[in-house]
């Protein structure tokens, strides 16, 4: 690796959680947890490279973001035979999940991070896996079920985000609304150049997403036209959208700055 340690680390792991039991149904993936750890080493490794002063302004100065949540609810509670689900109730179960994310985000402050961007999940009612199991009960609108417990999660990461600020006043946290931002290009597809709101560019069953995306998947002609690109993710077309808005964007978007004015 050498000196592209330099240039950032990405630990983002598909499938994981804020808990450690969320998307055992995959075969493998590294949870919240064993991403600070990997954050840790990340650390040390610098040092090695650049010494400990170095390594320590580096760290400082540089952004981490954080996004996470989604999966504690799409491969976690939302699973029928989940054992969260059996023993909490959604509220509780939020209750747990925002004291867990909020330990991990001290340990990357206590690692040396002190520019930190947490997002909100998204509308979660949206996404062509939530709509294909509501086929033909909901017309492939969003389900508000869904955006109920979305926008429940987020109010108390919001909460979270503010009490970091006053608690560790060194640092600045930064809190992104992906839940309205993906609304507002779901709402107004035309607008931002889409066609298509509800349904996968590449998956299986009713609106592409009952069956994840694989190589054997015909896809959709213009992917640029297409807001998901399979039943849980984003195009690249709406991530370079969001890109965008977190960087340059208003308060609505990003808050208390955005990112550009962030590193002015």
């Amino acid at each position: 690796m050498g000196e592209t340690l330099l240039n950032g680390a990405n630990f983002a792991s598909a499938g994981a959680g804020i808990l450690n039991d969320t998307g055992m149904v995959f075969n493998k993936r590294f949870p919240m947890d064993q991403q600070v750890d990997f954050f840790r080493e990340h650390k040390e490794k610098l040092i090695a490279l650049v010494g400990t002063e170095e390594a320590s302004r580096i760290l400082a100065g540089a952004s981490v973001s954080i996004t996470i949540g989604s999966n504690d609810f799409l491969s976690n509670y939302f699973i029928p035979i989940s054992p969260r689900r059996a023993r909490y109730t959604l509220p509780e179960y939020i209750n747990l999940l925002i004291p867990e994310l909020k330990r991990q985000v001290m340990s990357i402050y206590e690692i040396g991070a002190r520019k930190i961007v947490v997002a909100g999940v998204g509308p979660l009612g949206c996404i062509p896996f939530i709509i294909a199991m509501r086929f033909g009960t909901n017309q492939g609108r969003c389900v508000e079920k869904y955006q109920q417990i979305a926008m429940d999660f987020n109010a108390r990461l919001v909460s979270l985000v503010q009490e970091l600020q006053e608690t560790l006043t060194d640092a600045t946290f930064l809190y992104s609304n992906a839940f309205d931002l993906s609304l507002q290009l779901i709402q107004n597809p035309a607008l931002y150049g889409f066609t298509t709101v509800n349904k996968a560019c590449c998956g299986r069953g009713p609106y592409g997403g009952l069956i994840a995306c694989n190589r054997f998947d015909p896809v959709c002609p213009d992917r640029t036209k297409y807001v998901f690109w399979d039943p849980f993710h984003p195009t690249e077309a709406v991530n370079r959208l969001v890109s965008q808005q977190l960087l340059f964007g208003p308060p609505s978007v990003i808050s208390p700055m955005n990112l550009s004015q962030l590193f002015a």
